[in-house]
């Protein structure tokens, strides 16, 4: 079956759960990576007609700043909250960092958004592949997307990212809380 298959199975279990998953870094046995599900949001408007930097959400739940706005993948963070409203920085925008990780390859970087996302300053040789799927370094759970360029310049690697979120097809999203545990 297709990654983006397993990705939905994911989300849909989440959705159901609605209550608070603990995600294990397989490296890493020491610490928890939990990420609650608080509920439902709608997109409400976007600052950009194409590749918005910044959305405007209505939650079920009171979001706060630093929750995470997911829908099959990482749409973004909240950055302002008023009631149950809120801004959502996207992956699009160019002010956006996250600290990821390649799914196959252990590979750590930082996203930076843009049209398209990046990862810059790699190692070269890095063990990246175009198809790779990435993830938030903090919440292993949470995917943001796939390779979809790998530029080798000496001494460095940059990556674009092709995100999973797809700003022109999903209007409502899940809203997790990120719990840090350390």
């Amino acid at each position: 079956m297709s990654e983006i298959f397993y990705l939905r199975m994911q989300r849909d279990e989440l959705l159901a759960l609605k209550s608070t998953i603990e995600i294990k870094f397989l490296t890493d046995t020491l610490k928890v990576y939990p990420v609650r599900f608080k509920g439902y949001c709608q997109f409400i408007a976007w600052s950009d007609n194409h590749y918005p930097p910044f959305i405007k959400v209505k939650c079920e739940d009171k979001p706060k700043e630093g929750d995470i706005i997911w829908a099959l993948g990482l749409v973004g963070f909240v950055v302002k909250s008023n009631n149950n409203y809120a801004e959502v920085q996207t992956v699009y925008s160019q002010d956006f960092y996250a600290k990821v990780v390649v799914d196959r390859s252990s590979v750590m970087g930082i996203l930076k958004g843009g049209n398209p996302p990046k990862i810059e300053f790699l190692p070269y040789g890095s063990d990246i592949k175009v198809g790779d799927t990435l993830y938030l370094q903090e919440h292993p759970g949470v995917y943001v997307g796939t390779v979809k360029y790998v530029f080798s310049s000496p001494p460095f690697i940059t990556v674009e990212v092709e995100p999973l979120w797809r700003y022109e097809v999903w209007t409502r999203f899940s809203l997790l809380e990120p719990l840090y545990i350390f």
